[in-house]
């Protein structure tokens, strides 16, 4: 398959909030030349965070893209003082429904939505949190922290409207999870 081919170096235009739009000029097969606006490549981290007695903790907050609450596992990109993921995800874990992650196990990576951006999302699985304190929000973020068995969870999952990644990850942490699901 002839696929287009990118000319130069992309263009950031706009850039807030660990996002960014870019601009990039394609050579289309047929020798045409066309831009493209896409949301920048970026990798956050996000987790699905299950308690030791077998809870899921996540976040019911308010979206502005879609102007309503969505139920949500906490993620977020890394700040410029930390070096990996885990850590971005740690912290967002404390900031979002003040937890501090156990174990860790790294799922495998996907597209957050190949037509229109070049995000990587690496979903995560903490097993054996605990709850350490309260959150710490950002100006812009409204979230009410959940708590919920791991079935009660997933029943939420199946409901239309959710949060794709959200759905994602959780998913993909299902094969870890079978002794809560049985």
């Amino acid at each position: 398959m002839k696929i287009p081919v990118p000319i130069g170096g992309p263009e950031v235009v706009w850039k807030k909030y660990g996002k960014s739009v870019v601009r990039q000029d394609f050579r289309y097969p047929d020798g045409s030349t066309r831009d493209f606006y896409f949301w920048g490549g970026g990798r956050p981290a996000i987790v699905l965070a299950i308690t030791k007695d077998g809870n899921v903790v996540a976040g019911r907050q308010f979206r502005h893209g879609v102007n309503a609450v969505v139920d949500e596992i906490p993620g977020g990109h890394r700040d410029s003082d930390e070096e990996t993921l885990v850590d971005a995800l740690r912290r967002e874990l404390r900031e979002e429904v003040g937890v501090e992650a156990g174990r860790l196990i790294e799922l495998p990576w996907f597209y957050l939505d190949p037509p229109s951006n070049g995000v990587v999302v690496t979903p995560f699985l903490a097993l054996d949190c605990e709850r350490v304190g309260g959150q710490n929000l950002d100006s812009t973020e409204v979230v009410e922290v959940l708590e919920l068995p791991v079935r009660e969870w997933y029943a939420r999952m199946r409901q239309p409207g959710g949060d794709a990644k959200t759905q994602v990850a959780s998913f993909l942490a299902m094969p870890y999870l079978e002794q809560y699901l049985e």
